[in-house]
């Protein structure tokens, strides 16, 4: 699993650009892991995030990270 992290070095990286960065592949992690993938890239993923359930799951994740 491959974190985009380009600022880091520099010691400023913006969790906005970190969450445009890595959210959409952890919400199909998500997802994945649910088993209704199929269902949710026909969707759309960018819609599943605007549920705040599941972008506050998304949220948590990547501040752990």
């Amino acid at each position: 699993m491959k974190l985009l992290v380009p600022s880091m070095v520099e010691g400023r990286y913006p969790f906005n650009d970190y969450w445009k960065n890595n959210s959409v592949w952890l919400a199909e992690g998500l997802a994945r892991r649910a088993r209704a993938l199929g269902k949710v890239k026909r969707r759309g993923i960018p819609g599943l995030l605007k549920l705040k359930s599941v972008a506050l799951c998304v949220g948590a994740n990547l501040s752990l990270r």
